[in-house]
């Protein structure tokens, strides 16, 4: 019942950092990724279309086939550590996206199974 959506639009970087009470929805995060692309945002979801986890990944230079990401931040609802319940799903995303964890890795909680 859980997925990840990527934040593309104004309206859902908006949406996100209302419904998360965190600042990815003021204007600037959206503003960059619209210019430079080298960051992307994303938003665990459940079937309901609740966010739950928001993540920013910044991408290495490298060709876009060979372009490595490494997870910056990862936020719970107003900044916090996203609930053990959404960990699995964070732990699934990042080892099947082969993202590398810095910045919030305490957020995420890698080491459990």
């Amino acid at each position: 019942g859980f997925t990840f959506v990527k934040l593309v639009t104004a309206l859902q970087f908006e949406r996100e950092g209302k419904l998360m009470n965190h600042c990815v929805g003021n204007g600037s995060y959206y503003n960059t990724w619209r210019l430079n692309r080298e960051r992307e945002y994303y938003s665990l979801r459940d079937r309901n279309n609740k966010p739950h986890a928001t993540l920013e990944v910044s991408f290495n230079h490298s060709h876009p086939l060979n372009r490595k990401g490494t997870v910056n931040q990862c936020k719970g609802n107003s900044n916090g550590k996203p609930a053990k319940e959404y960990q699995v799903y964070l732990r699934r995303f990042v080892r099947d996206m082969d993202f590398a964890v810095s910045g919030d890795g305490s957020h995420i909680d890698m080491t459990s199974t």
